[in-house]
C-alpha cells in the first residue's frame, strides 16, 4: 500500500468585535462535519471545527456558551507548556528524582553530583555540560534502580526470562514482548515510586495478555488495585519528565 501524505488543514484566524478576546488566538477549520467542535491546541490557541456553511454568529454563540470551559483548558495548556519547557540550569533550580524535588547548587568546586541531603551540585566550570551530566546520571540510576524493580515485581509473574533494559523512547513509558524483553523509559526515574511500580506492572501484565482487554486490566488491578488513580496521575504529570 502506497502512503499518501495528507495535506495540512487550511485554517483561518477568527475575530469577533463583540466577543471579549481569549488568552490565545482563535482559528477555524471548515470541514465536512455536522456540528461545531471546540479544541485547545498545544500552542495555546482555540481551534474551531465547523460545518462548511456555519455562520459567524453560530460560531460566536458556541464560543460564548463554552467560554469558561475554554479558558480553563487554555490555562491548563499554558501550565503544561511551561512545565514541559527544557530545564534551565542555575543555582536553586529544582530537579526531580523518585518523585521528590532537589535543588541544584552551582559551586566553585562540587564535592559530588548528588546527595539526598544537599541535592545536585555542579562546579561553575562544568555548567555548560549540565544537561549531559543530568541525562547520564538519570540513565545510570534508571539502569540500576528501575531494572532491579522490574525483577522484584516480575517474580510474582513466575517468569525467569524477564530481561529489563532502559530505553530512550520519546512517547512510551515502557514496552514488553512475549519473549520477556521489557524496556522502561529512563525518564521515569523522576516519578514517585508508586507511579514507577504502576508502569512496570503494566508492562509485566503484557507477559500474560499482549493487549489492553478487560482481562489485561484485571491482571493489572490484581497487583495495583488503585491503578486508575496512578494512571491518571501519570497522564496529567508525565510531561514534566521530558525536560532533560
Amino acid at each position: 500500500m502506497r502512503y499518501v501524505a495528507k495535506k495540512p488543514e487550511e485554517k483561518a484566524l477568527l475575530a469577533f468585535p463583540d466577543l471579549a478576546p481569549f488568552p490565545g488566538p482563535v482559528y477555524i477549520v471548515r470541514c465536512a462535519r455536522r456540528s461545531i467542535g471546540l479544541f485547545v491546541t498545544d500552542d495555546i490557541a482555540v481551534l474551531v471545527r465547523a460545518p462548511l456553511r456555519t455562520t459567524g454568529k453560530s460560531i460566536a454563540d458556541v464560543l460564548k456558551k463554552n467560554r469558561s470551559w475554554l479558558e480553563a483548558k487554555l490555562s491548563e495548556a499554558v501550565r503544561i507548556k511551561e512545565e514541559s519547557a527544557p530545564s534551565e540550569f542555575y543555582d536553586g533550580a529544582l530537579f526531580l528524582f523518585l518523585g521528590k524535588e532537589y535543588p541544584l547548587r552551582v559551586t566553585r568546586r562540587a564535592a559530588r553530583f548528588f546527595s539526598k541531603e544537599r541535592g545536585f551540585e555542579i562546579s561553575e566550570s562544568y555548567l555548560g555540560e549540565a544537561r549531559k551530566m543530568f541525562e547520564s546520571w538519570y540513565k545510570h540510576q534508571a539502569d540500576k534502580l528501575l531494572c532491579a524493580r522490574v525483577l522484584e515485581l516480575g517474580a510474582a509473574f513466575d517468569r525467569k526470562d524477564i530481561a529489563p533494559r532502559i530505553s530512550s523512547a520519546g512517547t512510551r513509558w515502557g514496552s514488553c514482548s512475549v519473549s520477556g524483553s521489557l524496556r522502561i523509559n529512563w525518564r521515569l526515574i523522576q516519578a514517585p515510586p508508586e507511579i514507577i511500580d504502576y508502569v512496570i506492572v503494566h508492562e509485566l501484565s503484557h507477559l500474560v495478555e499482549m493487549n489492553h482487554s478487560g482481562r489485561f486490566w484485571e491482571i493489572v488491578r490484581k497487583y495495583i488495585p488503585d491503578f486508575m488513580t496512578r494512571r491518571k496521575w501519570l497522564r496529567e504529570n508525565g510531561h514534566r519528565f521530558g525536560r532533560i
